[in-house]
């Protein structure tokens, strides 16, 4: 993915449950999940921070940013017991390297316009959550607002030729609502609403299995009591995607990996290892809107609780 789609249809596979047990990773690590947070049960405030290294932003089947970024994030939650979990946190992209390069844009007339770009973009999005459990099933609901503080360069180069294209990634906003499922490979449902920009839906079907030291013979020994590997697999779905993918609604891309995490003091160092399935069809240009692609993260995480 290009530039523009950054734009639109940028979204947080966000689940928030309140069990660790069906903790999953959200694609681009957006937000945190408090389900997550190693604290004590008698803290009813939490706060934990992550920051990230990627060796690429790639998100929901596209490359927003094709070098090396951090992506910092932190998220203050109040328990409020059996009713459930209210939180809210604040996630970040900055670029480590060299201007972005290209992009690309969507006419009126529905045409893919690719593009080159002096600047490089940094972006902040901050979210606020409800997450409560219901038995086994773990329902999640907020809001996420996506900002660019740097906008990079409005002007844009097509065929050699510079001209104003207008704010490269406008603001836009989401709701989002989802539930989990504490069984067997922890099915995840959620969907997304961008109603402010690009009036499009993203749906997210998730599967995932933590797998922890003691059942793995002699792992324990090496990487202690708290290590854990989880394999995944996430399914993106869209619809009125006319403005964010290639025309036509469906399924757009396939996420496949493993995470495993690594106590290290007091922080928690988690490496994720993914590959995206793309699959848009090509447009009238011979241009792809989802690729192919693997990517890598490394997050290191501290979280602390109080009580008021």
């Amino acid at each position: 993915m290009k530039r523009s789609f950054y734009s639109g249809a940028l979204a947080a596979l966000v689940l928030l449950a309140p069990a660790s047990s069906v903790a999953q990773q959200r694609e681009g690590g957006k937000g945190i999940d408090p389900s997550a947070v190693e604290v004590e049960e008698t803290d009813n405030f939490y706060f934990s921070a992550k920051l990230s290294l990627v060796d690429r932003y790639y998100y929901r089947g596209f490359e927003l940013y094709d070098q090396a970024a951090l992506q910092p994030s932190a998220g203050l939650f109040y328990d409020l017991g059996e009713f459930g979990t209210l939180g809210a946190s604040l996630w970040m992209h900055v670029p480590l390297g060299d201007d972005q390069g290209s992009g690309s844009i969507v006419d009126e007339q529905g045409n893919l316009i690719e593009f080159e770009t002096s600047n490089k973009f940094v972006e902040l999005d901050p979210t606020i959550s409800y997450d409560v459990a219901l038995g086994p099933v773990y329902l999640s609901v907020g809001h996420i607002w996506y900002t660019d503080p740097h906008r990079g360069d409005p002007q844009i180069r097509v065929n050699g030729v510079a001209f104003e294209s207008g704010p490269s990634a406008p603001d836009t906003a989401e709701v989002y609502g989802g539930f989990a499922v504490d069984t067997v490979l922890n099915p995840q449902f959620m969907v997304y609403h961008d109603y402010r920009e690009f009036e499009s839906e993203y749906y997210t079907l998730g599967l995932s299995q933590r797998i922890d030291s003691e059942s793995c013979e002699g792992v324990a020994d090496w990487f202690g009591d708290d290590f854990n590997i989880t394999p995944f697999v996430v399914a993106g779905f869209a619809t009125n995607a006319e403005r964010s993918y290639n025309k036509k609604s469906g399924l757009k891309h396939i996420n496949t990996g493993f995470r495993f995490s690594v106590p290290w003091g007091k922080f928690m160092v988690t490496p994720a290892f993914t590959y995206s399935f793309g699959f848009d069809e090509k447009d009238a240009n011979g241009n792809e809107r989802t690729e192919n692609n693997f990517y890598f993260s490394i997050d290191m995480g501290y979280d602390t609780g109080f009580s008021l």
